[in-house]
């Protein structure tokens, strides 16, 4: 944990977002290496940087891979390498295999983790669902990376899984509690293992920490989730989406509208934050097969840039090709019926809806034009001669026949007169040929209407359609659009004139606007003036922005008002039209919700006791708070300041306590007392619980390394080191008994009283031993007499090991006395050898005698006997010489010793 920085100190010559993300990679680095310390199935390596920001993970997890030949096997070890990119949790790590595995999320250079990775995920979380994903327990159906394989789990269930151990994120209980571990009998340290001669305690810390539990749902490593009960997508938050100034967006504002169109200015689409809705793809695919090319279209335009999907380019560009034919084939049957022809125009429709089946407005076409061909019928079609149908002259005598009526024409030798049949037969054809003009009136009265009729919905559709580009900020196609309108409004004849000239001015007004003018100059109307497109478009944003941010911040959901604030500010600074006292209100709230963001946070991660973590973002959140302009600074201030020190606590108990679980007894002595003095020192005074629990730990473990340096002193014959660790060591246990709260405290000062007795004994046996060897008897004599004196004065003394050692002790004690009496008198004898010698074999010079030696043979009664030997040399072979000494005890006299005296 980095040290932790008073109220005073300044904060300025740090890199925040540095530090952050350096102890975001060193808590990282801590907590897999933590989790998966001994875990057979799966080995963390890092591999670059330091602290890591890349690791190599090798999994003994059975899976299978395909070989050259195409052969599908299995085997048991994989590696991946995790890269932690920089904006880490918020962008997911990079994941790539080095070996080869066959699976529907596997490629040769990356790694599908999908959905799975959130804010909430770990590193350990991941490397535990790559597990998963190797095991066959986790993969995709659609969307693969590798098709192929996709197609082989689908078809190869009863294989699935390949390995049955499920790596899934388990919630394991990691508390530690040192009672529970070494109980009250702390001189269990001093017993020895019967298979190596270690201590069993010292040494029964086989079990891992683990990580802390955790829910799938539940926020942890990289970071917690910061108030993601609105969160909005990334296209709404980290980048400028400019659609929503594009399409149908009123740059008029709700307020201002231009005086001349107040019709353009329709309220703004409520577009929200929500993230966008996953892709349907067999929806896709079955509008295309149903040709409603024209939803399909709607649907891929509303699709944003990050959902994409293998099919999505043909299927739009078969969408365009297909409504431009449409576009092409209506504007061929619009064409039709202006000029009359509604049989044409509705052929020409029914190709549309072959083309496009949902194309806009076809159905009311190809009903209008039906029904213009049923009314019309023949009248509009050029009328054809009959083939089977001739004319005659008349002849005298001839009959005539008339083919529609089947009479027989009057002979020419009737009585009528030439102008009698002639009025005859022009009475009987006036009412026909009334009948025939007042048909053909009507059906060209009806066509005229119908076709005015159509021209003035057709110019009136153009011209909505023109009203809405407009509203797009399409002008070039909005002006386009406006003049075709218009012509095709000004083949209106007769019947609807009226609603003619009505539609005519409103279209010249929309070409004559002031908006359409500004528009094709690419200038938009904004607060009260025209301003350029782009600057417009900076200003909308930054409204828009600052709206969602103020939002957001109202209700406290301070990460999602960070991130719109920050968009703000950056069109801010690029825009000097933009009002700066508004760009610096928005820099306060910025600030403020950046610091509510990172305590928050740091909440967050004390709550799951993350302490690097939670550290890094108190401190960055003190830091902030200095330049807050707010009433309850002060108090703030030291709220956090508290949580500081109360982090420093913890984490130096933690790494206390994860030293003791490792038998690092020196370095949790050194944790807790660091715990201990930031407690004692802490704002936070009236929590003496916290202190006693950190005085017992450090007390604890404290004795539990002056045991473990006594046993060691003692495992290693160093006596005196030992027994001033044991001495020590019951000093302890004397003057903290209340603190310990230990049951047997007695009897563990006993426990060690003995080890510290049998340590004593053997220093002075061992010293005596040498001493002896030495032939130094007094010395020897004075260790053995201690050994003697110290198991007496002792507990122990009845003690059936020591009262053993005791009788040794004694018997020791008195051979060593014999053996240094007999050492004196050797010596006498060595030292007067020559003059005894000569004295009874006066016949032997001194110089003649050679090898004396004095041999100890027995004691009878007070005389100690003794044999010396010697070779007599001079006289030609050498003649060996000896005589027996005899000294009396009882009164110190040495004599000439025979059998007979």
């Amino acid at each position: 944990m980095a040290p932790l920085h008073p109220p005073s100190t300044p904060f300025r010559n740090r890199d925040p977002i540095m530090a952050t993300a350096t102890k975001h990679l060193e808590a990282i680095y801590q907590e897999i290496t933590r989790q998966f310390a001994g875990n057979p199935s799966i080995t963390v390596t890092p591999v670059d940087g330091d602290p890591p920001e890349k690791y190599e993970i090798a999994y003994q997890v059975k899976g299978i891979y395909k070989d050259n030949s195409g052969e599908i096997g299995e085997q048991e070890s994989h590696v991946v390498t995790i890269s932690i990119p920089f904006g880490f949790p918020h962008f997911p790590p990079s994941c790539k295999p080095k070996t080869p595995i066959f699976h529907p999320d596997f490629d040769p250079a990356a790694i599908c983790i999908g959905d799975f990775w959130e804010k909430d995920r770990t590193i350990g979380d991941l490397i535990m669902h790559i597990g998963r994903m190797i095991g066959g327990h986790v993969f995709s159906t659609s969307n693969a990376f590798n098709e192929e394989a996709a197609k082989w789990y689908k078809d190869h269930p009863d294989r699935l899984p390949f390995d049955h151990r499920d790596f899934a994120v388990e919630a394991d209980d990691d508390t530690f509690s040192l009672d529970e571990s070494l109980g009250d009998d702390v001189t269990l340290l001093l017993e020895e293992r019967e298979d190596d001669n270690t201590d069993p305690i010292l040494s029964s810390f086989e079990e891992v920490l683990e990580p802390p539990p955790h829910d799938e749902h539940e926020p942890t490593d990289r970071g917690p989730s910061r108030d993601t009960s609105s969160t909005t997508s990334g296209e709404a938050v980290d980048t400028l989406d400019e659609s929503f100034l594009e399409n149908d967006y009123n740059f008029f504002g709700a307020e201002q509208k231009e005086p001349t169109i107040d019709e353009l200015s329709p309220p703004p689409a409520d577009r929200g934050t929500s993230a966008p809705a996953p892709i349907d793809l067999d929806r896709c695919k079955l509008l295309a097969k149903q040709k409603r090319f024209y939803e399909l279209k709607t649907v891929l335009d509303g699709l944003s840039a990050d959902q994409d999907f293998a099919d999505k380019t043909r299927l739009s560009d078969q969408a365009d090709s297909a409504l431009q034919q449409a576009r092409e084939l209506y504007n061929q049957g619009t064409d039709h019926e202006h000029q009359g022809d509604p049989g044409k125009a509705y052929n020409a429709f029914k190709q549309v809806e072959k083309v496009v089946s949902d194309y806009p407005g076809l159905t009311e076409d190809l009903d209008r034009t039906a029904q213009a061909k049923e009314l019309l019928g023949d009248w509009i079609e050029t009328p054809q001669p009959s083939a089977d149908r001739e004319e005659y002259p008349a002849e005298e005598g001839t009959v005539l026949r008339d083919f529609d009526r089947g009479e027989t024409a009057p002979r020419k030798s009737d009585t009528r007169t030439f102008f009698e049949d002639t009025a005859r037969q022009s009475s009987k054809l006036i009412p026909y040929a009334i009948g025939v003009v007042l048909l053909i009136a009507v059906a060209a009265a009806a066509f005229s209407f119908f076709l005015n009729n159509a021209r003035l919905n057709d110019a009136q559709k153009k011209f909505a359609e023109c009203q809405t580009i407009l509203k797009q900020n399409r002008f070039t196609e909005a002006e386009r659009q406006c003049e075709s309108a218009l012509e095709t409004a000004s083949k209106v004849q007769f019947f609807r004139g009226g609603a003619r000239d009505l539609l005519m001015r409103e279209i010249e007004t929309v070409l004559q606007s002031e908006v359409l003018h500004q528009g094709l100059a690419g200038n938009l109307f904004f607060d009260g003036r025209y301003l350029p497109k782009d600057v417009v478009k900076s200003v909308r944003a930054f409204n828009h922005f600052v709206k969602e941010g103020d939002s957001f911040f109202a209700n406290q959901d301070w990460q999602q008002a960070v991130a719109n604030y920050d968009q703000a500010l950056t069109l801010a600074a690029g825009e000097p039209s933009i009002d700066q006292e508004l760009v610096f209100a928005i820099t306060e709230k910025q600030k403020t919700a950046r610091f509510n963001t990172l305590l928050r946070s740091g909440e967050e991660y004390i709550r799951l006791e993350k302490w690097v973590l939670a550290t890094a973002d108190l401190e960055n959140a003190l830091f902030l708070a200095k330049d807050l302009t707010i009433e309850n600074k002060a108090e703030i201030i030291a709220s956090v300041t508290g949580k500081l020190e109360e982090i420093s606590v913890a984490t130096a108990k933690e790494k206390g306590d994860i030293a003791f679980a490792a038998q690092q007894w020196q370095d949790a002595v050194a944790h807790y007392r660091a715990a201990y003095e930031v407690a004692i020192k802490s704002a936070k005074r009236d929590d003496p619980a916290t202190t006693e629990e950190l005085k017992q730990l450090m007390v604890k473990a404290e004795l539990y390394e002056t045991i473990n340096s006594g046993r060691n002193a003692f495992t290693s014959a160093e006596w005196d080191k030992a027994i001033v660790n044991y001495e020590r060591a019951i000093s302890i246990l004397e003057s903290n008994s209340d603190l310990l709260k230990q049951s047997n405290t007695e009897d563990n000062k006993k426990k060690l009283a003995r080890t510290l007795l049998q340590a004593a004994v053997i220093r002075d046996k061992q010293e005596a031993a040498k001493f002896l060897k030495e032939k130094n008897y007094q010395a020897a004599l004075d260790k053995l007499q201690t050994i003697t004196t110290t198991i007496i004065a002792s507990e122990f003394a009845h003690d059936p090991e020591f009262s053993a050692t005791l009788k040794e002790t004694e018997q020791a004690i008195s051979q060593a006395k014999t053996d240094r009496l007999l050492a004196d008198k050797i010596s006498y004898l060595e030292e007067h050898f020559a003059e005894l010698f000569t004295k009874h074999y006066t016949a032997s010079p001194p110089e003649s005698l050679v090898d004396p030696a004095v041999i100890f043979e027995k004691q009878v009664g007070d005389l100690l006997i003794f044999r010396l030997e010697c070779t007599e040399i001079g006289r030609g072979r050498p003649l060996k010489l000896v005589m027996k000494y005899a000294h009396n005890l009882s009164n110190g006299q040495w004599r000439f010793y025979s059998g007979s005296n």
